[in-house]
């Protein structure tokens, strides 16, 4: 009985800490504009991310320090006309108005000819 008690006691803190977390983020999502938020749920639902992790990522974010590596087919085309059009310096505008892609990805896939 008493193992039963301190199972449950357990199991209510984990959810109220996951809960505290899950109000975290809806406060963040809720009042800040965060760079790449769409990348971050793509990448949490692909990657098997806990509400920890997803915090986490938010959090880096919002700080610029998240760099996705698992672009789009569309995010990777849309560069690329960038690039053709407007060249590197059309591409590092683009990266810095909307933390797109890193400009190093599309030069390389670019120089390789990828597309």
């Amino acid at each position: 009985m008493l193992y039963q008690s301190l199972n449950a006691v357990k199991a209510l803190r984990r959810v109220r800490k996951c809960e505290q977390m899950w109000k975290t983020i809806l406060d963040l999502i809720s009042t800040q504009d965060i760079p790449a938020l769409h990348r971050i749920f793509r990448n949490s639902t692909h990657r098997h991310w806990g509400v920890a992790k997803l915090l986490e990522m938010i959090q880096l974010s919002l700080e610029g320090w998240y760099l996705d590596k698992g672009y789009s087919e569309l995010e990777i085309n849309l560069a690329t006309v960038f690039y053709e059009l407007g060249g590197n310096h059309c591409l590092t505008a683009l990266q810095k108005s909307v933390r797109f892609g890193h400009v190093t990805l599309v030069l390389t896939c670019h120089q390789v000819h990828i597309w």
